[in-house]
């Protein structure tokens, strides 16, 4: 088929060109809506196992901080 005829083809059935370039449109913001959400959920996945772990060593530090001070006073009172 010539090209001439394809573009007879695609003038005489203007709606069905026209609903193939809404669905490849579709598909395409589908594709692209999912990948920056799974691309987001990544980054944001890692950021909060960050968080949670930087908290953790913190606050076992606090307790062993505070867990070294009592020590400390028992041992001071006794003597």
């Amino acid at each position: 088929m010539s090209s001439i005829d394809m573009t007879l083809k695609n003038m005489l059935h203007p709606k069905i060109h026209q609903q193939r370039i809404s669905l490849v449109a579709g598909i395409i913001l589908i594709v692209v809506a999912l990948l920056v959400g799974v691309t987001v959920f990544v980054v944001m996945a890692r950021h909060a196992e960050e968080l949670l772990s930087k908290s953790l060593q913190l606050s076992l530090k606090s307790r062993v901080q505070l867990t070294e001070t009592e020590i400390r006073g028992l041992t001071r009172q006794r003597d």
